[in-house]
């Protein structure tokens, strides 16, 4: 019976533009897209994902596929929309003082929350020093 054995989980890294682009050409310069892979301690699935999207980018994004450029514009596009959706939705919450929002606050009668006799904490001499509860 075979034990799986953990390995622990490798740090995602990240590459430059420029990285990925030598690494492509280094496949088409010698044709072996696994032989670079392992050269580079890449998988061959991120590296052939490098290849085919910098054929599309190449190609200028023809068969309805996106480039590089258009990616990164989609992106922005989308986590812009996504902020707007979520100020929007603030926008439209109720006032608390429009009609049919009730918000009370009371003193709490029973002292609880008094402030502490501190000689570091200000004084509101002459006023009630009851915390509020929300009530």
């Amino acid at each position: 019976m075979r034990q799986d054995v953990h390995m622990p989980k490798r740090k995602r890294r990240t590459f430059t533009p420029d990285q990925k682009a030598d690494a492509v050409n280094l496949v088409k310069q010698t044709g072996n897209l696994a032989q670079v892979a392992r050269d580079l301690d890449l998988t061959p699935s991120a590296l052939q994902g490098w290849v085919k999207q910098a054929e599309v980018d190449e190609s200028g994004g023809q068969d309805g596929q996106l480039t590089t450029e258009e990616r990164t514009e989609l992106r922005k596009l989308r986590k812009e929309n996504r902020i707007l959706e979520q100020e929007r939705e603030f926008l439209r919450m109720p006032l608390p003082s429009a009609p049919g929002t009730r918000i009370s606050l009371r003193a709490d009668p029973r002292g609880e929350g008094q402030l502490p006799s501190d000689p570091n904490v200000p004084s509101a001499k002459g006023l009630d020093q009851r915390l509020l509860r929300v009530g």
